[in-house]
């Protein structure tokens, strides 16, 4: 993730700095952790392909075993996700044991199973941050998510939360058929007093396989993030544009604003690539991966092996060295501060280690 309004501001997230002092320590500073596949919605994007009718996750004793293996790490940032994460019957006993051991915790929900008494557990247990989605309107997002009476039941929770301060971040997916929608999701955003509006670039896996035409273009995501970034510093809204999957829309947009790429990015905490650079991330059945969105990338088990030596890998060792990577991203002068989408390399050339085809900095 490229958290692009403060790089421009040489600001660091608090956030950030639990990932370096974690990485500092133990050689990861991120943890995915994909709690359950389970979901009650159809998402028509969805790269894993989760659905109602499966259900694949570890016990409550198992998540607290993980718990403990994590904490041996330092103390990550930990993402909550799914599936739904709440769909499973012990999920805030999940979130107070890791807020009692002192984590930052991000929890990714689809927003439409929290009510008031989720709201107050929320609240109660210190979450750091929600992240809600957001598609468009009414019409739109209820078809994006195939379930009608999801966009209610989203902005019941994001109204929820907000009334109860809690920190809000919300999701979209960057998209042709949602790139018209992003007015007003960033007013959405606005007028709740969201800190974080995460923009996630289509990934053609999962159900997103059969959206494969509807993958912006690189000029599109350029004018897209000209538009964005220029508005947020024009007005001075507080906040954030968080970029998933596109590691290089931070460099574009730097050199758009005339700021020394190498000399601002050399501050960051880590490669923008995170993929064998710090994260890491874990399936229901307790897989680790260099990333949730190539589940098969397996580098171990959180329930079998030592979380510690997962980034002795060679799989996760080779993907993480700049100096391993080809094709154009192997040749740039950023590849030591931006690496490419190693998702995207796998996902469009077939090889973890081949260049970005969707770079921004042509």
């Amino acid at each position: 993730m490229v958290h692009i309004i403060s790089l421009l501001k040489g600001k660091q997230l608090i956030g950030d700095k639990a990932f370096l002092e974690a990485y500092t320590r133990s050689g990861i500073g991120e943890v995915f952790w994909i709690i359950t596949d389970k979901c009650n919605l159809k998402c028509i994007h969805c790269y894993r392909d989760a659905a109602s009718g499966r259900r694949c996750e570890v016990s409550m004793t198992d998540s607290f075993h993980i718990i403990d293996k994590i904490s041996r790490l330092g103390r990550p940032l930990i993402f909550i996700s799914g599936g739904e994460p709440f769909t499973i019957p012990y999920l805030t006993d999940v979130l107070r044991e890791l807020k009692n051991r002192g984590f930052r915790v991000v929890l990714s929900s689809n927003g439409t199973l929290i009510d008031e008494n989720a709201a107050e557990h929320i609240l109660e247990i210190g979450v750091d941050y929600v992240a809600l989605p957001l598609y468009g309107g009414e019409l739109f997002h209820d078809c994006f998510t195939g379930v009608k009476g999801s966009y209610s039941r989203v902005m019941d929770a994001l109204r929820l939360l907000r009334d109860s301060d809690v920190n809000l971040a919300l999701k979209t997916v960057i998209s042709r058929s949602t790139l018209p929608n992003i007015n007003y999701i960033l007013n959405e955003a606005l007028n709740n007093d969201v800190k974080i509006l995460y923009l996630c670039d289509l990934l053609p896996l999962g159900r997103g396989t059969y959206l494969s035409g509807d993958v912006l273009a690189k000029d599109e995501w350029r004018q897209l993030l000209n538009k964005l970034v220029g508005e947020i510093l024009d007005y001075g809204y507080d906040v954030e544009i968080d970029v998933g999957l596109h590691p290089s829309a931070a460099i574009y947009i730097l050199r758009e604003l005339g700021v020394n790429v190498l000399s601002t990015l050399s501050k960051a905490s880590s490669r923008l690539a995170p993929e064998g650079r710090g994260f890491i991330s874990i399936a229901p059945n307790g897989d680790v991966s260099i990333s949730h969105f190539l589940p098969h990338m397996k580098i171990g088990n959180v329930l079998e092996d030592d979380l510690g030596q997962v980034v002795n890998h060679p799989l996760y060792k080779a993907v993480g060295d700049s100096n391993n990577l080809g094709g154009r991203c192997g040749g740039c002068e950023f590849k030591y501060v931006c690496g490419g989408s190693r998702v995207k390399a796998y996902v469009y050339k077939g090889n973890l280690l081949e260049e970005d085809p969707t770079c921004l900095i042509d």
